[in-house]
């Protein structure tokens, strides 16, 4: 879902780039741009769809060197990819959460001089960028109280069985914490 988001992000902005995928699952349906697949049937063929080079699966060696590249795999992999990504020296942005193992990776991307960042776009949407500007008006803000409801079942609508999808799967790296530490990080941003 946020994988074919950057995909098609990066199909706009650089038509005639070369793409490859690693892909965990070769299960994901074409998704249009509000992330639904209106058609109702599956359509498996993403790399048709925005002219992909190659397709690996994450498991195969990294077989070029990319300008940069995209994690947006489970949670669960996402250290180990970022480590490897990190040394063969390629940047990297990872979507949310990294996972628990931070300052390891940290302290090896200073070392290495290779940049690796974490997808919390949330702090570039419009409606937040005016809440922070309000906010900042009124001063210093001591505490507050936020609430975010969403039913699991709805989060990931084009998942056939949310029960078995990553976010409900504590060995994908699911769960509340990690699911939405994006709410959590514009609370912080704010």
């Amino acid at each position: 879902s946020i994988g074919q988001r950057y995909i098609r992000l990066c199909r706009e902005i650089y038509p005639n780039a070369n793409i490859d995928i690693y892909r965990h699952s070769f299960q994901s349906p074409i998704l249009d741009i509000d992330h639904y697949n209106r058609s109702g049937e599956k359509q498996y063929g993403i790399d048709k769809k925005y002219n992909i080079r190659n397709t690996y699966q994450i498991i195969d060696p990294i077989y070029d060197k990319y300008d940069f590249a995209f994690i947006c795999t489970p949670t669960s992999t996402h250290v180990k990819l970022a480590e490897h990504l990190n040394a063969n020296l390629i940047p990297t942005l990872v979507e949310k959460p990294l996972y628990d193992a931070w300052d390891p990776l940290n302290r090896r991307c200073h070392v290495d001089h290779t940049p690796l960042y974490i997808g919390y776009q949330l702090r570039v949407d419009p409606h937040l960028s005016k809440v922070k500007s309000l906010l900042s008006s009124l001063g210093d803000i001591i505490s507050c109280n936020a609430t975010w409801i969403e039913p699991l079942s709805k989060a990931h609508p084009w998942e056939e069985d949310y029960k078995k999808g990553y976010a409900a799967r504590r060995d994908l790296g699911g769960g509340v914490i990690n699911c939405y530490s994006h709410e959590i990080d514009y609370l912080l941003y704010l």
